[in-house]
């Protein structure tokens, strides 16, 4: 039979009142044709109210292998597994879910979408905060003076309300609420600072001769992603060559490609207290804001490190906001202020203003606790990368 007519056929069964035979001919739909995701989405729901666990997980696997890009198909397919006791790998499905759809799990109040999606989804938010908070206070209590990363809150998947300092300070991924909050911090006792700045003009220098050979010009890039374009503060920038940005470390790996151009700048970072995750900085980039272009006020990710801004080419009439407060950069000095405050960044010229931008670890955090941030956030990271593999728990369900 074709397809049209066994779905027909499947579509009266259900009205007449004869589910069995309705699931009976989804099946028989399914094996002779089976590109359609909906069509196994279907089956998986009737399946788990009349037919087998088995034969549910496999058509919700079906479902996923069909659309691997559908948040709507892990949703469902997480609620099976959580119904099996299968949590862990429920949470891991939720989890991409999310990456796929920003809003998947927060259906609840959307009238507009089916009841048994709205229910899905509540309880989806509630067990992907319970399995991710639950792992995060399970690592940090095996950990030495770790008590205060351990009351640090992945900002996201938090399971308890979380109360920020202020009203501008809304750090975006992980928080610790116990650290001291300042909008700026002051560099006079920073022993490692004076050397950077002494060597501002040298590294003015390294960037203004890299920037004339074409290899740094092609390792310039747009700050900001495509992604950013759904991000309503920041959409204006997203892929725009008005804030560039060229790397000598990023997310912890070393720009082999031009870092050979600037031997000075290198050198005179390695005594910072770089952030790290692993034992590399996290980040070293200039960034070059075009002229009339702003950065609009938006949050930074955490607040167990402070980013640091080395002015180096600044025109007149550009500034930098933190909370409330103005800043000016100058030429050759060093500005450290935590980006978990509301910031943004002016340039009201007509030149572009270049800073040297790198991150450290807060200073009020001790070598225990530092070590605990960074194998929470390995864990965390370990955890998102074998996400795929629970997918295979659906086939593992037996009847």
């Amino acid at each position: 039979m074709t397809r049209t007519t066994l779905l027909a056929q499947a579509d009266a069964a259900f009205d007449e009142g004869r589910p069995v035979d309705g699931l009976a001919l989804l099946r028989e739909l399914n094996k002779h044709y089976s590109d359609d995701a909906a069509s196994w989405h279907r089956q998986a729901i009737v399946e788990e109210q009349i037919g087998s666990p088995a034969q549910a997980g496999l058509a919700h696997y079906r479902c996923i292998e069909v659309a691997p890009n559908n948040a709507l198909g892990y949703l469902y397919a997480g609620h099976w597994l959580q119904r099996q006791q299968q949590t862990n790998a429920a949470a891991a499905l939720y989890s991409i879910a999310q990456d796929l759809d920003a809003s998947i799990l927060h259906l609840a109040h959307h009238q507009q979408i089916s009841e048994q999606a709205r229910l899905r989804s509540s309880e989806a938010n509630l067990t992907l905060r319970h399995v991710l908070s639950k792992q995060h206070r399970d690592l940090c209590a095996k950990m030495i003076d770790a008590e205060r990363i351990a009351d640090a809150k992945w900002v996201q998947t938090n399971d308890q309300a979380i109360h920020f300092k202020s009203k501008n300070f809304a750090p975006e991924l992980f928080y610790i609420p116990s650290l001291a909050a300042t909008p700026f911090h002051e560099c006079a006792d920073c022993n490692w600072a004076q050397e950077i700045t002494e060597k501002s003009s040298e590294i003015q220098q390294e960037l203004t001769r890299a920037l004339e050979q074409k290899l740094s010009q092609d390792s310039l890039r747009p700050y900001l992603s495509g992604a950013f374009a759904k991000h309503s503060d920041l959409s204006e920038l997203a892929n725009s060559a008005n804030w560039l940005a060229m790397d000598l470390y990023k997310n912890g790996e070393l720009n082999t490609q031009i870092a050979g151009l600037f031997p000075t700048t290198l050198k005179a970072l390695q005594s910072a207290p770089h952030y790290t995750l692993d034992s590399q900085p996290f980040e070293i980039f200039f960034s070059l804001l075009k002229p009339g272009q702003q950065i609009a006020p938006h949050y930074g990710q955490s607040n167990h490190a402070l980013t640091a801004h080395l002015a180096l080419d600044i025109p007149p009439n550009c500034h930098l906001t933190v909370d409330t407060i103005n800043r000016e950069w100058k030429a050759g000095e060093l500005i450290l202020f935590d980006d978990s405050f509301l910031h943004s960044a002016h340039n009201n010229s007509d030149q572009t203003r270049v800073v040297l931008i790198f991150s450290i670890w807060h200073p009020d955090l001790s070598e225990n606790e530092k070590t605990a941030i960074q194998q929470c956030f390995q864990a965390r990271q370990d955890w998102l990368n074998q996400r795929q593999s629970q997918i295979k728990t659906l086939l593992a369900l037996t009847d």
